[in-house]
């Protein structure tokens, strides 16, 4: 169920291979597909300070302190070198936090496994934008519970490579790690990361992240590059029960994706936008069948007013809407992960053909930010297509 889901994030499953991985000589290697687009991609980190209000996770500090990565498609790659996945000290931050289980990305593997350092994404540091088309649209991202935004650089550097400036935050003192300027790292400062209580004053705090974000569009963020009339969001687990009530709360946000996360349960709602719905545009992407039926999120579903859309990918797991799904079958193929724990996090996906789950996330997040953003539309959202025959339409 959706709610279990959520709970990946404090499990240790058993990476039984993980200790023999971790004497090899040479460290697991984990690599990003390319983006589809026709653009090249841009990239950009931003820190922004919110000095209207102290973080609420650390109150002793007078103003809240985000950092955001902007993607975008880029008129020039030559001169600008590739960013990393994760730089030196974020990777080793999240090294030992993966070692020690603490994370939903593959817990328990030794530090010294894997070089978490070592991946290369496809966008280029301080790229040019490309402007050929007009102002950019822009899409939100807002990552899972304990979730660094890296983790979402498969979906935002694609987005980004057909025409989007994608904006992902990290919600500060959330994550298992945040890194600022001149290497200051901040870590998760939630007494009780697992409580329902958590996720709900979680969630409450980054709607007023996104808040802030959006009225930095155009100013701090790329200046003059953005359409701020086409804005849309996304979020995986957490992240999309922020995106619902986001939409709710910021009506500049016109269309909403939530990847496999849950809004609270009827008893206990996460926020005002389940009973009070949405009427704009949005689509729930899930790893469990008819979703939308179950109590933790049924009674927001029967409250959208506007267009809407329930998929199941049905190879998948929690985990399958973030980098995982590509880096966890090159992990298990390593040796480095059971075919168990695979599973778990990110669930039948073939480790001969890790693409197919991402190349299906890819495709159907595009085309509904396609058909509602830029009102272009492809069919993909009409009904089943043979080429993703692991999406199933339950609503």
């Amino acid at each position: 169920m959706i709610g279990r889901r959520l709970f990946l994030a404090g499990l240790a499953v058993t990476a039984t291979a993980a200790t023999a991985a971790a004497g090899t000589r040479q460290r697991v290697r984990l690599e990003l597909p390319a983006p589809t687009g026709p653009h090249r991609v841009g990239i950009t980190d931003l820190h922004l300070i919110d000095s209207s209000r102290p973080d609420p996770w650390a109150p002793e500090k007078p103003f809240r302190e985000l950092m955001v990565t902007v993607r975008y498609p880029a008129q020039r790659a030559g001169g600008h070198p590739v960013a990393p996945h994760m730089t030196r000290a974020l990777a080793e931050h999240f090294a030992r936090t993966a070692a020690e289980g603490t994370v939903a990305i593959p817990p328990q593997i030794p530090v010294g496994t894997v070089d978490w350092a070592a991946t290369r994404t496809h966008s280029h540091r301080d790229a040019p934008v490309e402007l050929g088309g007009g102002p950019l649209p822009v899409l939100l991202h807002s990552p899972g519970h304990l979730m660094s935004r890296a983790f979402g650089s498969l979906l935002a550097e694609d987005l980004a490579s057909h025409g989007y400036a994608v904006v992902s935050l990290d919600h500060t003192h959330d994550p298992t790690e945040v890194e600022f300027p001149g290497g200051r790292i901040e870590v998760n400062r939630q007494a009780d990361p697992e409580s329902f209580e958590t996720f709900k004053r979680e969630m409450a705090i980054r709607v007023v992240d996104v808040g802030f974000v959006l009225g930095q569009l155009g100013g701090r963020i790329l200046p003059g590059a953005l359409d701020l009339g086409s804005i849309g969001m996304y979020g995986h687990s957490l992240g999309g029960a922020t995106t619902a009530q986001s939409m709710h709360d910021h009506p500049r946000i016109t269309a909403g994706v939530d990847l496999d996360g849950p809004l609270g349960t009827r008893e206990d709602p996460w926020g005002t936008v389940v009973t009070e719905g949405l009427d704009r545009p949005f689509l729930l992407f899930a790893a469990d069948p008819s979703d939308q039926d179950h109590e933790l999120i049924s009674e927001f579903w029967s409250n959208l007013r506007g267009w809407r859309r329930a998929l199941q990918m049905v190879t998948a797991a929690h985990n399958s809407f973030n980098d995982l799904v590509v880096f966890a079958p090159q992990l298990r193929e390593a040796g480095v992960l059971s075919a168990q724990d695979m599973d778990v996090l990110v669930g039948a996906t073939d480790p001969a053909d890790p693409r197919a789950d991402a190349n299906a996330l890819r495709a159907y997040v595009r085309a509904f930010f396609d058909l509602h953003i830029r009102h272009r539309d492809n069919g993909l959202l009409d009904g089943p297509s043979p080429a993703y025959p692991q999406v199933r339409f339950t609503a």
